[in-house]
């Protein structure tokens, strides 16, 4: 909970607890990110991010990332950080377009925009560097496109987390659906309409 966030802790304890079909709730900024011109490397050279283009290989992403059925997310491509064959953790990049079925709402992107989500590390592999170097190399790989993510804004571990890797923060939205129906905003550079959100950069 100190790490976290006592509010963002409540969050997970209240989603829990009510079903998903009833009602969910977030409160969440949304980050522009870029590859540090520096970035530390952890000590281990077996480190090594794979993106993902096999079956099992994907498999494996959505397993560790917690997504469920990848095939949900057909303009993603996911990455994965081993050592030594081990996955220690995951991440995916979305293009054109981000569906957040659990809030009911939609994320339009532009050509030259991509989405980042469903971060996960091993929590014995946390502390040591590893999601730095996983973030790192994937932000370097996107070269001209512009990078952003959401985070909930109680959630100081994984504030604190892309710190280092924030250009820019574009606004903050409000999402809050109660069985099929959706009440939603935005602020910044954030703007909704019919479900839809878009990075209005």
């Amino acid at each position: 909970m100190r790490g976290r966030g006592w509010l963002y802790t409540i969050g997970i304890i209240f989603n829990r607890i009510i079903p998903e079909a009833w009602m969910r709730f977030r409160p969440f900024v949304v980050l522009q990110l870029t590859a540090a011109q520096e970035f530390d490397t952890p000590s281990s050279d077996a480190f090594r991010v794979t993106r993902c283009v096999t079956d099992e290989q994907i498999k494996a992403v959505a397993d560790i990332t917690f997504v469920g059925d990848p095939s949900q997310f057909p303009n993603a491509t996911g990455y994965l950080i081993s050592d030594n064959d081990q996955i220690l953790g995951g991440v995916w990049i979305a293009t054109g377009e981000f569906t957040e079925s659990e809030l009911g709402v939609r994320l339009e992107l532009r050509d030259y925009q991509v989405w980042l989500f469903a971060a996960s590390i091993k929590k014995e592999a946390r502390g040591q560097g590893v999601y730095r170097r996983l973030l790192g190399q994937v932000l370097s790989e996107q070269e001209d496109k512009r990078v952003y993510c959401s985070i909930n804004r109680f959630n100081k571990a994984s504030l604190a987390a892309h710190r280092r890797f924030t250009e820019a923060n574009q606004g903050s939205a409000l999402v809050a659906r109660v069985g099929s129906r959706v009440w939603a905003s935005g602020k910044g550079k954030l703007t909704y309409a019919d479900r839809v959100f878009r990075i209005a950069d």
